[in-house]
């Protein structure tokens, strides 16, 4: 990856203003959600330097709509973490360069623009939980996690790869 290409990518905002309004008012749902507390204030505050999250998404995708808002508030609160959308669609050989099969997948980098982690899809409880719970576990844990009741985890899991 190199700057230029990262920063060819789309902030947040003008990723979401491009959407379908039904889509739109999904993901900006979903961020207003978006709740950090303060100990996840303190952990943004410990970057040591700037971080880049390049996520590969796509407006119609469930799992998009639940968890890119959640890293663009972090973006959002932090002056050391930068985030650019790319929808994986519109840049198939970039997604294939990266081997993105699923999405979201967000490719968090260091200051050289050097891969340091990947996040992939959803919180590993809810992964957890979909894999192997019974129905009704499962349909408990649908609802819960399209309500964002998971950004949380999210917002943990993020965090840990960064602070590693």
């Amino acid at each position: 990856m190199n700057q230029s290409i990262f920063q060819s990518g789309m902030s947040f905002d003008d990723y979401v203003t491009k959407m379908e309004p039904a889509h739109k008012e999904g993901f900006r749902k979903s961020y207003d959600q978006v709740r950090l507390s303060e100990e996840d204030k303190k952990d943004l505050a410990r970057l040591h330097c700037c971080f880049y999250v390049l996520a590969f998404t796509e407006a119609w995708c469930g799992d998009c709509r639940i968890n890119l808002p959640v890293v663009a508030k972090m973006a959002d609160m932090s002056k050391n973490l930068d985030l650019r959308c790319f929808s994986r669609d519109e840049h198939r050989e970039l997604a294939k360069a990266y081997n993105i099969e699923r999405i979201p997948t967000f490719i968090l980098m260091n200051e050289r623009y050097e891969e340091i982690a990947r996040w992939v899809e959803r919180p590993a409880a809810v992964a957890e939980a979909l894999a192997n719970g019974n129905e009704e576990e499962k349909r408990f844990v649908r609802v819960a996690y399209n309500q964002g009741r998971y950004q949380p985890d999210t917002i943990d899991e993020i965090l840990d790869l960064l602070l590693a």
